[in-house]
């Protein structure tokens, strides 16, 4: 029998490391709801879209 992974939501560690001694590691980060994504792109370039949840880069979009 396989046991089903929970994966964590990746909103709520960026807060608890923003909050740690590795703050000056943690890349901004912003919900998509709630950002304005023509500005994110004049400013870094590159932006990377990702679901809250999962891993391995599934649904993960990169716009430049």
């Amino acid at each position: 029998m396989f046991q089903q992974y929970q994966f964590f939501n990746k909103w709520d560690l960026y807060n608890l490391l923003k909050q740690s001694i590795l703050k000056p590691y943690v890349p901004d980060t912003f919900l998509y709801n709630e950002v304005n994504i023509s500005e994110l792109l004049e400013k870094y370039k590159l932006v990377y879209i990702k679901p809250s949840y999962g891993s391995g880069g599934s649904l993960c979009i990169g716009l430049n």
